[in-house]
């Protein structure tokens, strides 16, 4: 049974995780916050969040950001089954340092950004000032993670690709020196 300081401590961990992996997701945020607030304030803002950003959003637009996040939620749950389903050096070793958290992470915050652009483009379909805003931050937002993810994933299979050059490379040895002692046995049988 969890106890609470290691639930406390766990969750700790999950958000220097997501500070240190979505830095860039989270500035963007902060900064559609941020001009979203000021529309008021700041005239161009209010020009740009009423009447630009909502015209920028035709129908075409909003299929083709459909489409893209439709992708990007088949990549997401195409690698994450491969990764999950094959025992590899690399995700043996991400496991035991308890890494594949980050890769959890990831995977699950790209996939919820995802589903909600579909949404808010099924739903809204930028019609509104806030839905056009909210178009523009969650598909920002769905880029840099999604490039996030496919950044640690190369870094996955370059890895894998050290592993594997390791594993032939002792196999290579081990079979060396198995050849070795053959041809010691083979001369002293002679």
């Amino acid at each position: 049974m969890c106890s609470w300081k290691s639930g406390r401590k766990r969750a700790k961990e999950i958000v220097r995780i997501a500070i240190h992996n979505q830095a860039v997701e989270l500035l963007i945020l902060a900064l559609a916050i941020l001009a979203y607030c000021l529309k008021g304030v700041v005239g161009p803002l209010g020009t740009f969040f009423h009447k630009t950003l909502p015209a920028f959003y035709s129908g075409d637009k909003i299929s083709l950001m459909v489409s893209a996040a439709s992708v990007m939620l088949g990549i997401y749950v195409a690698v994450i089954s491969i990764i999950a389903t094959s025992v590899l050096g690399i995700t043996r070793s991400m496991v035991q340092r308890g890494r594949h958290y980050e890769l959890l992470q990831i995977f699950s915050f790209g996939m919820f950004v995802n589903v909600l652009l579909v949404l808010l483009c099924i739903l809204d379909g930028a019609g509104t000032a806030w839905g056009a805003a909210g178009i523009s931050v969650l598909f920002a937002l769905s880029a840099v993670s999604f490039l996030n993810f496919v950044r640690l994933i190369g870094l996955i299979f370059l890895a894998n690709m050290k592993a594997m050059t390791e594993t032939i490379n002792e196999r290579q040895r081990s079979e060396e020196r198995l050849f070795t002692i053959l041809n010691k046995i083979e001369e002293k049988q002679k």
